[in-house]
C-alpha cells in the first residue's frame, strides 16, 4: 500500500557483449534506465526499417474488407517469426506493388482527365493532328461562355474572311472551331478576348475525339485490370500480416536496446550505464546478470539528495484498479504517500451512490466481466476491474436504495414475492428522503477530508526533522479534522433539524476548538518548528488558518453533487421505464425500443458523469490537502509489443 522502495543502480560491461546484454535486461523487465549523456549516435538504419515494415503491412491492410485485430501470440511463437521469417524479400515485393500501384492509378487519373477533354468534341470527326494554323489561315479551337455567344455572332455574321463551326452547345458555353485569314488575326483576337474565349491546343491528341477516347477507355481497362491483379497479390500476401507486424515490434525493441546503448556512456571496448530497480528485485537481478555474463558487473550506487527515483505502485489486488485514478492525476513526487488506498473506497462508494441503480450496476458487471474476458492487455484490464468492482457496489447500493431501472415499488401492504423482498432490503429512497441523502453526502465528505489531514500531517512528520516540527505536524492535522468535523456536523444539523438539531451545538463548538488549535498551533508551534514569525502569522489567519475554514465549508458543499446526481439518475431512469410500459397495441415495439436504448444510452451517459465528478472530488477536494504529484512513472527497459499482444 505504498510506493515501491527503489534502488539506484550501475551496470558495467563489455561492449562486445552489449547486444546479448540488452536482451537480457529487456527479458527481465525490471531495470528503469536513466541516460547518463545524450545520444551521438544516429539511428536511421532500424527507424527506416520499421517505417518500411509498418508501410508494407498498411498496403496489405488496404486489401483486406475488415482491418484484423489485434493478434495475440506466445513468447515462442514471436520468438519463431523473428528467427524464421525472410520480411525484406516480402517488403521489396509490396513495395514495388505498391509504386507500380501509385503509378496506375496516377496514369488512370490523367486519363479520365484527357477523356473529359475530348468528350465535348467528341462529334468532330477530323483528325486533331489535321486541325493546324497553314500559310495563310489560322485555326483556334476552345469555348465561348453562354453569356457571350450572341455577341459572338453577331459580330462575325458579315465576315467574309472567317469560317467557324458549331461543335456542341451546352451549359459551360459554345465549344467551336474557327477557320480565319491572317489578316483579320488582330481584329479575331481582339473579339476572342471581348467574348472570354477559352483556347484549347489538342498537342497530345492525332486522331479523331472519338478514337482518342475509346483508346484512352482501352488503357484505363487495362490499366484496371493490372490492379485487380496486384489487388489479388496483395490479399494472397495478407497471410503475412501479422508476422510483419511481430518483426515491426522486434525491430522497436532492437531501437529501444540501441538507444539505451547510446546513451550509456563507454570506452573503446566498455560500457557503463545506470538505472533503478526495485529494491527487493536487486540481488535477484544482479545474481542472474553476473551469473549469465562473466563480463558483467551489476552495483547499487549511492542515491543522491538530487535524485528522483522513477515511481512504482504497489497496491492489494482490489486497490490496484484504481491506480487509473492516481494516474490521471498523476505519480506522487518524491516522498509522498501513494494516495491510492484512500481514493479506491471513497471512488467506488461514491460511483455507486451516483447511479443508485441496481439494474444499472448489473448491465455495468456484465460489461466489464465481458471485456475481462476478451482483452488481455494489462491497462484495459486494469480500466475494466475498477468498472466491475464499481458496477458491484451500485448493485449493492440499488438494493438499499429500491432502484431497479427507475420500477416504482409497491405499497408494502400491497408486495408480494420480489417486490416484498427488494422493500425489506430498501434503507431508503433517494427521492422521498433528499434530505438523508444530503446528510449521507456530506457524512462522506467529512471522513474523505479528515483522512485527507490526517495524511497530510503524516506527511509533514516524516519530512520534519526536527522535534517541534513534527508536534506542529501532529497539532495541525488534528486541528483540521477538529474544523471538519465540526464545520460538517454543524451543516448536518442545520439539514436535520428535526432529527438532528442538536449536530449544530456539538459542530460549533468542536469548530471552536479546531479554529482555535489550528492559529495557536501556527502562532506557538511555528516559530518553535523553525518558521518565521510572519510566516506564522500568514499561516494562522490565511488560507491556512482561520480563512481556510471557508475553504472547508465549501469543500464539504461540494459532496452534495452526490445527492444531485442520485437523484437524477432515479428521476430519469423512472422517466424512461414510465415511458417505455405506457406503450399498448401497435405501439409495444416503440415501448421495447424506448426502455432498451432509453436505459443502455443513460446508464451509459450516466456513468460517465459518475466516473467525472467522483474523480473531481478525489482531485481538488482530498488531493489538495496532503498530495502532490510530479513524480515519473517507473517504466522498466522491457520488450515492448505495439502491434501484436504477446502473452
Amino acid at each position: 500500500m505504498a510506493t515501491v522502495p527503489m534502488k539506484k543502480i550501475g551496470i558495467i560491461g563489455y561492449k562486445a557483449d552489449s547486444t546479448e546484454i540488452l536482451k537480457t535486461l529487456q527479458r527481465e523487465g525490471a531495470v528503469h534506465i536513466t541516460p547518463i549523456g545524450e545520444s551521438k549516435e544516429e539511428s536511421f538504419d532500424i527507424e527506416n526499417k520499421i517505417r518500411r515494415i509498418d508501410s508494407a503491412a498498411n498496403f496489405l491492410v488496404e486489401f483486406l474488407e475488415k482491418p484484423p485485430k489485434r493478434p495475440t501470440l506466445s513468447p515462442q511463437e514471436a520468438l519463431a517469426i523473428v528467427e524464421n521469417f525472410k520480411y525484406e524479400p516480402i517488403i521489396d515485393k509490396i513495395e514495388k506493388m505498391r509504386t507500380k500501384r501509385d503509378e496506375l492509378n496516377t496514369k488512370i487519373g490523367q486519363n479520365k482527365a484527357s477523356i473529359n477533354m475530348l468528350e465535348p468534341w467528341e462529334t468532330l470527326s477530323t483528325p486533331l493532328s489535321a486541325i493546324h494554323d497553314t500559310v495563310h489561315c489560322k485555326v483556334r479551337m476552345g469555348t465561348i461562355p453562354t453569356n457571350f455567344i450572341e455577341t459572338f455572332e453577331s459580330e462575325v455574321i458579315e465576315q467574309p474572311l472567317l469560317f467557324w463551326k458549331e461543335i456542341k452547345r451546352c451549359r459551360e458555353g459554345l465549344y467551336i472551331i474557327i477557320i480565319f485569314h491572317n489578316s483579320i488575326s488582330e481584329w479575331i483576337e481582339e473579339l476572342l478576348s471581348k467574348v472570354e474565349f477559352t483556347h484549347w491546343e489538342p498537342r497530345h491528341f492525332m486522331k479523331t475525339p472519338a478514337e482518342e477516347i475509346s483508346s484512352l477507355e482501352a488503357e484505363i481497362a487495362t490499366m484496371r485490370s493490372e490492379l485487380a491483379k496486384i489487388s489479388d497479390e496483395a490479399k494472397e500476401l495478407s497471410k503475412h500480416i501479422i508476422s510483419l507486424w511481430a518483426i515491426g515490434d522486434h525491430y522497436e525493441q532492437v531501437l529501444e536496446s540501441y538507444r539505451v546503448l547510446a546513451e550509456s556512456t563507454h570506452t573503446q571496448k566498455t560500457f557503463a550505464m545506470q538505472g533503478w530497480v526495485p529494491a527487493k528485485l536487486f540481488l535477484k537481478l544482479k545474481k542472474h546478470m553476473e551469473t549469465a555474463f562473466d563480463s558483467v558487473e551489476v552495483m547499487e550506487l549511492p542515491t543522491l539528495p538530487e535524485d528522483d527515483p522513477p515511481v512504482a505502485l504497489k497496491n492489494p489486488f482490489f486497490v490496484e484498479a484504481f491506480q487509473v485514478i492516481t494516474d490521471l492525476y498523476g505519480r506522487p513526487r518524491k516522498g509522498m504517500v501513494d494516495p491510492t488506498p484512500y481514493v479506491a473506497p471513497f471512488f467506488a462508494i461514491y460511483f455507486a451512490l451516483c447511479l443508485t441503480d441496481a439494474g444499472y450496476g448489473l448491465m455495468l458487471t456484465i460489461i466489464a466481466a465481458i471485456g475481462l474476458i476478451m482483452m488481455k492487455q494489462p491497462s484495459t484490464r486494469q480500466f475494466l476491474r475498477l468498472i466491475l468492482y464499481v458496477g458491484i457496489l451500485t448493485i449493492g447500493a440499488g438494493i438499499i436504495t429500491g432502484g431497479y431501472f427507475g420500477i416504482k415499488l409497491p405499497d408494502p401492504a400491497q408486495a408480494t414475492g420480489l417486490a416484498a423482498l427488494a422493500l425489506k432490503l430498501k434503507l431508503f429512497d433517494p427521492l422521498d428522503n433528499i434530505m438523508e441523502f444530503f446528510d449521507l453526502s456530506i457524512a462522506l465528505g467529512i471522513i474523505q477530508l479528515s483522512i485527507g489531514f490526517l495524511v497530510a500531517g503524516y506527511v509533514y512528520l516524516k519530512e520534519s526533522k526536527k522535534f517541534m516540527g513534527k508536534l506542529h505536524s501532529i497539532v495541525i492535522a488534528l486541528s483540521w479534522v477538529a474544523v471538519t468535523f465540526g464545520v460538517g456536523l454543524f451543516v448536518m444539523g442545520y439539514i436535520l433539524p428535526d432529527k438532528l438539531g442538536y449536530l449544530q451545538h456539538i459542530g460549533v463548538q468542536i469548530l471552536e476548538i479546531g479554529a482555535v488549535s489550528v492559529v495557536l498551533g501556527h502562532l506557538i508551534l511555528g516559530p518553535l518548528a523553525g518558521k518565521g514569525i510572519g510566516e506564522s502569522i500568514g499561516n494562522a489567519f490565511g488560507f491556512d488558518g482561520l480563512y481556510g475554514i471557508i475553504g472547508v465549508f465549501s469543500d464539504l458543499l461540494s459532496f452534495v453533487r452526490l445527492t444531485a446526481l442520485g437523484l437524477s439518475t432515479a428521476i430519469v431512469a423512472g422517466v424512461i421505464t414510465q415511458m417505455g410500459t405506457q406503450m399498448r397495441g401497435f405501439m409495444l415495439v416503440l415501448g421495447i425500443l424506448i426502455l432498451l436504448g432509453g436505459h443502455i444510452f443513460y446508464c451509459l451517459f450516466s456513468s460517465l458523469g459518475a466516473f467525472v465528478h467522483p474523480t473531481r472530488l478525489q482531485f481538488v477536494e482530498f488531493f489538495s490537502k496532503f498530495y502532490e504529484s510530479g513524480g515519473k512513472p517507473f517504466e522498466p527497459f522491457r520488450r515492448k509489443y505495439k502491434r501484436i499482444e504477446v502473452i
